[in-house]
């Protein structure tokens, strides 16, 4: 029981930041070529797997903490049939995921740069917030449902 309570933790938390550090890596080559386009000084040279490396291991731990504290009595909720404050599960998903977006791409944003680019990280960040949710859920839902088959 516990390999299942572990599988249900650790796989998909770890598919779910692989998903997003590999959006990280196509959000670089679209801002290289497509927002700065033939400007010798790009704001993110690659390669920045150093960068992402380094970064991993504290959204890991931060991560970890949120999907135990949070995440998976959520998950215990919707798979009981409940709702949260009257929501399904996407739309959770997806006011959370809004709401991050624009707290973390507000706070990235410098008040100097336009406001499409305020626009831009909270549509970026909203984005991979709904990727990594998205991504851990349907990882969850598999391991639930494949568990289910091997114990009934």
């Amino acid at each position: 029981m516990k390999k299942n309570k572990s599988l249900k933790f650790f796989i998909p938390l770890f598919t779910g930041l692989l998903v997003v550090f590999i959006l990280l890596y196509i959000f670089t080559q679209i801002v290289n070529k497509v927002i700065y386009p033939g400007d010798g000084d790009q704001p993110f040279e690659w390669p920045i797997l150093p960068v992402y490396t380094f970064f991993f291991i504290p959204t890991y731990i931060i991560a970890s903490l949120f999907q135990y504290l949070v995440a998976l009595k959520i998950w215990r909720i919707y798979n009981e049939g409940k709702k949260i404050g009257g929501l399904k599960s996407w739309q959770l998903l997806l006011i959370s995921s809004l709401a991050f977006g624009s707290i973390i791409g507000y706070w990235y944003w410098d008040t100097f740069q336009e406001k499409k680019m305020l626009l831009f990280y909270i549509a970026s960040l909203t984005l991979m917030s709904i990727c990594y949710w998205t991504t851990n859920l349907l990882i969850k839902k598999f391991i639930d449902k494949k568990l289910n088959d091997h114990s009934g």
